[in-house]
Formats: C-alpha cells, sequence, structure tokens
C-alpha cells in the first residue's frame, strides 16, 4: 500500500515543502498569477477546487468560459486531491483524499464507446448525459452534497451494469434520473464504491444527505416521466424545469412555436404531434450542458 503524500519531518527544507504539498499552497499560487474575483481577478476559492474565469468579467454571458480546477498531488500509482475541509490541510494525514481520476477518465471512455452502451443517432450517449446529469444536479442541488463526482459515479455504475437503455437523450436522461435515485437511497446506508479503488468514497455522506438528494432525484425523474408523454411544447417546459439554467441562460433553448408556459404560440405554424415519439423536447439533439 503506497503511504500518504507527506513532506520531510524536520529542516527548513521540510517546512517549505509541507507548505508546497499544501492544497492552500495551490490555491495562493493560483490567486497570485489570476487575482481573486473580490479583487477583480478571475479566481473563485471552492470547497477543494478552484474556478478559474477564461473570460473578462465584463465580457458578455455567451461568451463567457471557467475550468474549476482540483489541486493534485501522486501518491503511489494514484493521485491525492485536498479534503473538503480546509481546517484539516494543516494535517499531513488528512489534507489529501486518495482518488485516481485519470484510470475513471479511461474507465469512462471505455464506458462510452462499448458496444452495448446506448446510443442516438449514432452518437455514443453516455458523455452528454452524465454532462446534463451534472447539470441537473447543479440547478436542484445547488452547493448541498452530493457533489458533482458522486452523481457520475453513480450513473457510471448504472450504465456500467446495463441498467439504462433507450435510443433518445429524453428516454435515457429519464432513466438515468430514476436509476441514479436509486442507488442514491443505497448509498444511504452502503455509502459509494469507487469504481477505481474498490473503496468506500471518501468524505462520507450522511444517510440524510443521500436520501434528501434521492427524494429530489426520484421527483425529477417523475417529472422526466411525465415530459416522455407529454405534447411537444409541454415536454420542452418539463424538460427545462429539469436543466435549469447555466452561466449561458436556459440549458434547452424552447422550440419554435411553443410558449415558456408550455403552450403553442398563436399564429405561429409549427410541426407537432402529441405522443411518446416527438414530445420529448430534446429527443432529436442534446443540449449542451455547461
Amino acid at each position: 500500500m503506497a503511504s500518504r503524500p507527506r513532506p520531510p519531518a524536520s529542516g527548513n527544507a521540510a517546512m517549505r515543502a509541507a507548505e508546497s504539498s499544501s492544497p492552500s499552497f495551490a490555491a495562493a499560487r493560483a490567486v497570485q498569477k489570476y487575482g481573486a474575483v473580490e479583487n477583480g481577478g478571475r479566481v473563485t476559492a471552492q470547497p477543494r477546487s478552484l474556478k478559474i474565469d477564461f473570460a473578462s468579467p465584463t465580457s458578455q454571458a455567451d461568451l463567457s468560459f471557467s475550468v474549476d480546477a482540483v489541486p493534485a498531488v501522486r501518491w503511489g500509482e494514484h493521485w491525492g486531491i485536498p479534503n473538503r475541509r480546509p481546517e484539516l490541510w494543516a494535517d499531513a494525514d488528512a489534507r489529501w483524499i486518495k482518488t485516481d481520476p485519470v484510470e475513471f477518465t479511461a474507465r469512462t471512455d471505455n464506458l462510452s464507446v462499448a458496444k452495448a452502451s446506448p446510443t442516438v443517432g449514432g452518437r455514443n450517449a453516455y458523455k452528454p448525459i452524465v454532462r446534463l446529469l451534472r447539470q441537473v444536479r447543479h440547478t436542484h442541488l445547488g452547493d448541498a452534497r452530493p457533489g458533482g463526482l458522486y452523481v457520475e459515479v453513480l450513473a457510471y455504475q448504472a450504465w456500467l451494469a446495463g441498467e439504462v437503455r433507450g435510443d433518445s437523450w429524453a428516454v435515457l436522461l429519464a432513466a438515468s434520473l430514476r436509476r441514479v435515485a436509486q442507488r442514491m437511497r443505497t448509498a444511504a446506508d452502503a455509502g459509494v464504491t469507487d469504481p477505481v479503488l474498490g473503496t468506500k468514497m471518501s468524505p462520507a455522506l450522511t444517510a440524510d444527505q443521500w436520501n434528501s438528494a434521492a427524494e429530489r432525484f426520484e421527483g425529477l425523474a417523475k417529472i422526466a416521466d411525465e415530459a416522455l408523454e407529454s405534447s411537444r411544447c409541454m415536454a420542452a417546459k418539463l424538460w427545462r424545469q429539469i436543466l435549469g439554467t447555466s452561466e449561458r441562460g436556459e440549458v434547452l433553448p424552447l422550440p419554435p412555436g411553443c410558449a415558456a408556459d408550455g403552450r403553442p404560440v398563436v399564429g405561429i405554424s409549427a410541426v407537432t404531434s402529441a405522443g411518446s415519439t416527438e414530445s420529448r423536447g430534446f429527443a432529436e439533439a442534446a443540449p449542451e450542458a455547461s
């Protein structure tokens, strides 16, 4: 078993190494380079990541672009990322959480192109659906846990097990919401197993946190099921309710001939039909969630 990433125990060199191996050091370097948002810069501190805006704060919304940067250190064959609790960063045994995003990315790549993995119009569907699930989580859970990584791991497990089937974005997202909600209920008792390390993911969530998130996703899955059976314009309204907004505005644009309240716009001719085939809102093309 690889030991935790730790600096030497004594001396001035050890002091510098200890500082440079702390997540707070990485954060300070980023702020020094790009400046903090509150001071007109581009860095926003988050629990264990830094949001870095690459567009000027005065740029128009549709030109905005940002990334969440997570400091990482080598940990044997794996990696360590910061503990979500900054008060523990001073403790060399607690400041880093073992993970392996590189290997997990490789496994998700394999799942995405697997022969048994669902596609829509010839396009591999797994990664676009995961992006939509992260958008849904951000819209309806905000700063509450579980975070996006936990939701992605649950989706990965469901898709890997063949629990999600379908041939449209709408059907696949509805099924994914339902399966993720079910796995959240299970996690309330059993936690979530890291798909690479085979150990329980850390930090662990409380049963209340998992059950609260599960209840929210269960409700959204019901709305998604309703959208699958609704008229074209009402389906669009319901999907917009599920997906919410990003920094660029509504994730799902209104279809031509539809009002935001789900009613057809009188006087605008649009080819529509009620029923489960035409009413899925985005059955033909997946919206791009940021």
